[in-house]
């Protein structure tokens, strides 16, 4: 199990995909998974697993003994299973461009100090993932935001959430919406494989037309919607507590946006629309 994030080039020592599209250090002979390195001479994680919050035995499953084993590979069946990155947020854009600005409008959600604590890992199928790097945010000094809590909460989840700018996605039953007028500059929808979820956002924001309100001097008034705002209500509002199993509606993902407005300056929502 591993997070991701940016091309981790090395041009110290060259590094060659291996069987799972993970890079080998040609120095050590370990294999890099994001969150921790893999020594596959003796089918063994270098590190436990390990979770955004502390855990005595994080994943485990009581009734299977396997789980049990944090430096274990895949339950130790690698034959039918595969640890792609451990935990996942992918950013599923093909053009860079739009890559990068997903990644600036997820990462305004976290204070500017801990901006640099993220990168985005991309393997050899061309997959872009955003990643914590485990030993920058070890050596973090002072109190984490919620907005970086949540970020690695769901990064570290057992499920895959997929974000990319998307003006007219297409829907499970085959409709297409438009992101910006018809879902207010994002909508988070199911993929129906277990928790994992496809997040779309538009490239303007919120085309709607709805004003979104808020108290300001006590004053109901309308709000700006920004669309870094937009990004942390549908992939850490939303979509966070989706891939956790908790209740993921409407007015559980304005709470969130609420705390991340809170945190950023910005006037807390009265209200909204889906």
């Amino acid at each position: 199990m591993t997070p991701p994030l940016a091309c981790l080039l090395s041009g110290a020592s060259s590094h060659r995909p291996i069987s799972t599209g993970k890079e080998r250090d040609t120095e050590s002979g370990n294999d890099y998974f994001g969150a921790r390195y893999y020594a596959s001479n003796m089918g063994r994680w270098l590190s436990p697993d390990w979770s955004a919050k502390v855990e005595p035995v994080p994943y485990a499953k009581l009734d299977n003994p396997q789980s049990l084993n944090l430096y274990a590979y895949v339950l130790n069946n690698p034959l039918s299973r595969n640890d792609p990155d451990g935990h996942e947020v992918d950013l599923t854009n093909k053009d860079a461009k739009l890559r990068a600005e997903t990644e600036k409008r997820i990462l305004s959600n976290v204070n500017k100090s801990e901006r640099g604590l993220f990168t985005t890992s991309t393997d050899k199928n061309g997959k872009t993932s955003l990643v914590l790097n485990k030993d920058a945010a070890a050596n973090f000094e002072g109190k984490h935001s919620a907005g970086f809590n949540m970020l690695t909460q769901a990064i570290n989840s057992k499920s895959v959430a997929s974000v990319e700018i998307n003006d007219h996605p297409t829907m499970p039953d085959g409709h297409q919406i438009n992101t910006g007028a018809d879902a207010g500059g994002g909508r988070t929808v199911p993929t129906g494989q277990g928790r994992n979820i496809n997040i779309y956002l538009s490239t303007s924001g919120d085309q709607s037309g709805v004003p979104l309100y808020g108290y300001v001097n006590n004053q109901l008034v309308p709000i700006a919607n920004p669309v870094g705002i937009i990004s942390g209500h549908e992939l850490l509002g939303h979509g966070r507590l989706e891939m956790l199993g908790k209740p993921w509606g409407e007015s559980e993902a304005v709470g969130v946006e609420n705390q991340l407005r809170h945190e950023q300056g910005l006037p807390e929502r009265a209200g909204g629309y889906n």
